[in-house]
């Protein structure tokens, strides 16, 4: 039995950012359900959605909503959806920070993509 592609919604201010880690995620078989720009507005889809990303993918820092808050509110409402932090940040604090908001991952935005496809098959091994 074939299993599907986990689903991933991509939230992050850049623009650049997000059509270059959907471009990478589409074509390596992820389906993109949705993009936001911040996390009030990745709040407000995720509540007219009937079917929700298995994995988010999200900045920490961003205006209007920050990703610490938007995490946290996605983990009490959403508890299955898998969150990858995803920063150019990469010191202890903001890792610690991720993780205690609800991110289940951190991922550096300076690290190679690649990588990243890595961690998504890993959690679509782990969690579908």
């Amino acid at each position: 039995m074939l299993k599907r592609a986990a689903t991933v919604a991509i939230i992050d201010d850049s623009a650049i950012i997000r059509y270059s880690v959907n471009y990478v995620l589409k074509s390596k078989g992820f389906p993109v359900l949705f993009e936001a720009d911040n996390g009030a507005v990745c709040l407000e889809i995720m509540t007219s959605l009937a079917v929700f990303p298995d994995i988010l993918i999200l900045d920490i820092e961003m205006p209007v909503m920050d990703g610490y808050t938007t995490a946290s509110i996605v983990k009490k409402n959403w508890p299955t959806i898998q969150i990858i932090a995803f920063s150019g940040r990469e010191d202890q604090a903001s890792i610690s920070r991720s993780i205690k908001a609800g991110a289940d991952y951190f991922f550096s935005k300076n690290d190679d993509l690649n990588n990243l496809l890595d961690l998504l098959h890993k959690i679509s091994g782990n969690h579908l």
